[in-house]
């Protein structure tokens, strides 16, 4: 009994943790043009996409061009995701993602986007977080 909710709920984990990712990575799909047509919004771990959701429950994913991934790639490499457990390139890239969705979409403007997620987020560090930043700033996303 206690074994197969161990599974189930590593299974529930997982599962979860790979949707935080593909809902990240598909977010940057969007930023760098991949017109898969999902629209994200504000979710608790980051940006969330309804339609995305729903795809990924059917187990289908709209096609992205190739160029496309590999800008997303690139980003990916940048903030340290080839060198990385999984876990911290979720980390990384959610931050990139919440950073970036700050940066140009929230209205009022927020004045301080680093600042915002510190005071927010009080389990992300605030060196990873400016570190981050200074990726996408260098990257011209923000």
């Amino acid at each position: 009994m206690l074994r197969s909710l161990v599974i189930s709920k590593s299974i529930n984990i997982v599962n979860s943790l790979l949707e935080d990712f593909i809902h990240c990575v598909y977010y940057f799909v969007e930023v760098f043009g991949g017109g898969t047509g999902y629209k994200f919004r504000w979710g608790v771990r980051g940006p969330y996409s309804d339609v995305l959701h729903r795809d990924l429950v059917r187990g289908i994913l709209r096609k992205v061009k190739t160029d496309v991934w590999v800008r997303v790639e690139r980003l990916m490499k940048r903030l340290g995701c080839d060198n990385s457990s999984p876990q911290t390139c979720l980390y990384l890239l959610s931050i990139a993602a919440r950073l970036h969705m700050i940066a140009s979409t929230v209205y009022p403007p927020v004045d301080d986007p680093v600042e915002y997620i510190v005071a927010r987020f009080p389990g992300i560090k605030r060196e990873d977080v400016e570190r981050v930043w200074r990726v996408l700033v260098e990257e011209e996303l923000v």
